[in-house]
């Protein structure tokens, strides 16, 4: 029958013991994970970023976790009654140098706990939760009558103290009206429970300390405030622009954590001290409408930079008739102007910024018109290319070069053609120059050629279809099989 009943005690136990964590979790308590965030002062809770999350089975050395696993006694004071815990857990210095903060940078720490909606339970100064020392008193007592402490065994109360580190205990064993060097020899592991997981716990900087309520259960997030504020620098403090001028200021940002410098860059506040000047949306993209100065500032916080942005007039440019016929005389002897020159037989070309020679006839890349003179051998009429822009293939990849001011890309249509064939002759014949070239086909300038001068692409190189691929590598195998089979039919006879 004893053994029957202890049986059932036993099994009881069990039972208890299963059902008691899952009935607290439903109930919103318990969790399985902590959450760090960090920030500064003056923010708002929405805006301190998450730095990580883990599960506390990632953290329990006792289990595997990255973090050694701590069996401590804490002391507690409630200004009448004494309150003792042994508690199993985790250093939350550990798990901050683990999550990758920098310890030396923490001004304050919050602590939410699923039992509390609005804002933290407790929140603690780094100075005091961890640069001050903080004690476990084995022989706190309280009398019972007036509520005073005193030390049990008669001598001092920092006797057998022990200091203790700031702990988010994983399981713990709590009780009321005890003495702790009572508790530490009756106490066992097996009266653990993890129903209060996490669990703050961290000592008492003084006997009469009164901090019994901030030993806070379920503490699931932990908000890290840093001192000081985020650097806004830039290089760009004084910017000399055009009106019509595309202009993007660049702000750096220096914080405690990357996240933070990329939370604070995408959030930076934007102004401008005449808008009539100069104009700024909220990337720093700059719109220049008029003559002027103003000065363009990035904030964040109390945090922020500025730029003095001076506006002068747009440059425009005048170009001669004389200019834009490039001078071109007959019978190969001709000048031009800036606007670009040309010689040849009686033509002219005309050029952005410097000439192209030319035998006779006009290339423009403005409208894509190809004319040549009647009198060519190899087209009797001009050959005039209505829109020869064709939408890239799928997947295809072209490369061009940044110094190529105007490039076209072919249709396949068009390079097949006879008047397309005619034409390049006669460019590549043209574009041959003196002056060290090196070839006449390329997708880039020749060293002799003006800086508008046209550009003849190569056709895509269209990748074989994989369909084609596939079919190919099973032809392959199938060569390669048959001629074995062969083999082996004839060394079998």
């Amino acid at each position: 029958m004893k053994k029957f009943s202890t049986a059932i005690i036993i099994f009881a136990y069990i039972v208890v013991s299963a059902i008691l964590p899952v009935v607290t979790a439903v109930a919103g308590a318990v969790t399985d994970t902590i959450s760090i965030y960090i920030g500064y002062f003056g923010w708002e809770e929405d805006q301190y970023i998450e730095k990580a999350t883990f599960h506390w089975r990632e953290l329990d050395g006792m289990f595997g976790g990255v973090l050694g696993s701590h069996e401590v006694v804490y002391s507690y004071f409630s200004g009448s009654r004494t309150y003792h815990a042994a508690a199993r857990g985790f250093y939350i210095r550990d798990l901050l140098e683990y999550a990758g903060i920098d310890f030396g940078s923490i001004s304050r720490i919050d602590f939410f706990t699923r039992d509390q909606t609005i804002g933290p339970y407790r929140s603690f100064t780094k100075s005091s939760l961890f640069d001050m020392s903080r004690y476990y008193f084995p022989y706190l007592a309280v009398d019972e009558e007036t509520g005073e402490i005193y030390p049990y065994h008669g001598g001092d109360f920092f006797d057998g103290a022990t200091r203790v580190e700031a702990m988010l205990a994983l399981e713990d064993y709590t009780v009321w009206d005890n003495i702790g060097y009572m508790l530490e020899e009756t106490y066992d592991s097996a009266m653990f429970s993890t129903a209060s997981r996490f669990h703050l716990f961290f000592g008492q900087l003084s006997p009469s300390e009164a901090n019994t309520s901030s030993a806070a259960k379920y503490v699931y997030k932990l908000f890290i405030t840093f001192t000081g504020t985020p650097v806004l620098s830039t290089e760009q403090t004084n910017i000399e622009l055009k009106v019509g001028n595309n202009f993007r200021m660049i702000v750096n940002v220096s914080a405690e954590d990357t996240l933070l410098d990329s939370y604070v860059a995408e959030n930076l506040i934007w102004s401008s001290s005449d808008d009539s000047i100069v104009s700024v949306d909220s990337f720093g993209n700059l719109t220049l409408t008029a003559e002027g100065e103003a000065v363009i500032t990035a904030s964040f916080g109390e945090a922020s930079v500025s730029a003095v942005v001076r506006v002068g007039a747009d440059d425009v440019v005048t170009v001669s008739p004389e200019s834009e016929s490039g001078g071109g005389s007959g019978n190969g002897g001709g000048s031009g102007s800036d606007g670009g020159g040309s010689s040849g037989g009686g033509g002219s070309a005309v050029g952005d910024e410097s000439g192209a020679e030319a035998e006779g006839g006009t290339v423009s890349a403005g409208n894509t018109e190809i004319a040549e003179d009647a009198s060519e051998e190899q087209a009797d009429t001009p050959v005039e290319i209505a829109n020869p822009v064709i939408p890239l293939r799928e997947n295809a990849e072209v490369v061009f070069l940044d110094n190529v001011s105007a490039v076209y890309l072919l249709s396949p249509e068009l390079m097949d053609s006879d008047e397309y064939a005619a034409w390049a002759r006669r460019v590549l014949g043209r574009n041959a120059n003196d002056n060290g070239g090196e070839g006449a086909l390329s997708g880039s300038r020749e060293g002799g050629m003006g800086s508008d001068a046209i550009q003849l692409i190569l056709p895509l190189q269209v990748k074989p279809s994989f369909l084609w691929v596939i079919a190919l590598a099973f032809l392959a195998f199938f060569i390669l099989g048959f001629a074995y089979e062969v083999f082996s039919f004839k060394k079998r006879l």
